[in-house]
């Protein structure tokens, strides 16, 4: 055991075991056995075992190889509707761009109809949407002339989606798209579905939905990779 000491009043502060050291055996200490100085590493074995474990989804190429497998559908028909072959790999390739499952299901289970709107008519969020047009009065111009959106209709969107910049959700938006998009096939997230959905009588009706949400979500990508 080490003890450091504290310079200014000699009082310990800080104890700390050291651990044995694979590389440097000690006969001395182990008798004729080799394997005692292993026995006493084997705890920090097992931990450096069980965090490779934890670490590998994340990092290994296992991980990255599934990712790329999901992809690859999405971005051959991605190229064929004339975006850079070259561009696009590079983007799918980035390590923030991961395929989520639950995406789907969550859009697939979503109530629009059981939505307040209401709210955004309140006299609070209002208020705030009419200060927020007149601080970026001059860009939202700009941007209207640029690609026709009137200003009003522009704020108004933010107002809903974003709470005008305040929410923002925790997924990235071109994660959520391109997950959608590359969800053109049931099997792929049915995991992630609840039971209700996966009956047989609803199957024709899912199926049909899903195609329909994940052509939408591939068009709100292109659109993505068109103007951002």
């Amino acid at each position: 055991m080490t003890t450091l000491k504290n310079k200014a009043n000699g009082d310990n502060f800080l104890k700390i075991i050291q651990p044995p050291k694979l590389c440097r055996l000690k006969h001395e200490k182990s008798g004729n056995n080799p394997m005692a100085g292993w026995v006493k590493s084997l705890p920090a074995l097992l931990i450096v075992f069980v965090l490779s474990f934890l670490i590998c989804p994340i990092s290994c190429p296992a991980s990255k190889a599934v990712n790329a497998s999901v992809w690859e559908p999405l971005i051959e028909h991605l190229i064929e509707d004339g975006e850079d072959e070259a561009t696009i790999r590079s983007i799918f390739t980035r390590r923030e761009v991961q395929f989520n499952p639950r995406v789907m299901p969550r859009k697939l289970s979503h109530k629009e109809s059981k939505l307040d709107y209401s709210k955004f008519l309140r006299p609070e969020r209002l208020s705030r949407a009419s200060a927020f047009l007149d601080t970026h009065k001059e860009l939202l111009i700009r941007i209207e002339g640029e690609y026709g959106v009137p200003k009003e209709i522009k704020v108004a969107i933010l107002l809903v989606e974003t709470d005008l910049g305040r929410y923002l959700g925790p997924d990235r938006a071109f994660n959520i798209l391109a997950s959608m998009a590359a969800a053109t096939d049931i099997d792929r997230v049915k995991l992630w579905l609840p039971p209700e959905l996966l009956k047989s009588t609803e199957r024709e009706h899912v199926e049909k939905k899903l195609k329909d949400k994940s052509q939408w979500a591939y068009e709100e990508l292109r659109a993505l990779l068109i103007y951002s």
